[in-house]
């Protein structure tokens, strides 16, 4: 996922002045801990992803092996969550 995303953000995340900003965050949580990649750029489109694109087959396969609850949110920029529970 965080290849993937980056990857993607690198690409799509850039915000109007041309600037492309990007956090990757490692975050603990009561329940486990969250991995979060945020781009500065456009956002999402407002039509929902391709289904099969690689980037959201990244995020689903990796949700999958870790059993992980992944979110994508558009707000000022995009937004990729993956909230994994402890083992």
């Amino acid at each position: 996922m965080c290849s993937s995303d980056l990857t993607n953000a690198f690409k799509h995340g850039r915000s109007a002045d041309g600037v492309c900003r990007i956090e990757a965050v490692l975050e603990r949580r009561p329940a486990g801990f969250a991995i979060i990649v945020r781009d500065r750029g456009p956002g999402k489109p407002a039509e929902p992803t391709r289904r099969g694109s690689l980037g959201q087959t990244l995020i689903t396969s990796l949700s999958r092996q870790l059993r992980a609850r992944p979110q994508v949110v558009s707000d000022g920029g995009t937004i990729v969550t993956l909230e994994v529970p402890d083992r």
